[in-house]
This record gives C-alpha cells, structure tokens and sequence, in this order.
C-alpha cells in the first residue's frame, strides 16, 4: 500500500487530472474489496436470508 501512496502523490504532483482519476480507481478497488467481502460474509452467515435479497434484487432489476 506504502507503494500505491507514493506512486499516487508522485503522479499528484506533475498532473493533478491524472491523479484524481488515479485516486478514484483505487477508491474503487477498494470499494469493491470490501464489498465481496461484506457479501462473503453475509451469504456464510445469512444463507436464507443472501438468497431473498439476491431474488429480490434481481426482481428489482428485471422490473427496471
């Protein structure tokens, strides 16, 4: 991680754009890590309860 912070401020201080989209995708990466992670969790956990919410997401997502 030290080397992504390093590499990020080295971008940041030649081309600010170019940092700013770099930022947002490792805020992404991470966002998505720990997202399977929360989901991993819950389904091992929750099973019954995974499977209602994923019928009802994809129900949810057929009606759009």
């Amino acid at each position: 991680m030290a080397e992504v912070a390093v590499s990020g401020y080295a971008v940041a201080a030649n081309k600010p754009q170019k940092a700013v989209s770099f930022i947002e995708r490792m805020w992404a990466r991470i966002e998505a890590a720990q997202m399977a992670k929360a989901q991993r969790y819950f389904e091992q956990h929750y099973p019954a309860l995974a499977r209602e919410l994923v019928a009802m997401h994809k129900a949810d997502k057929s009606a759009n």
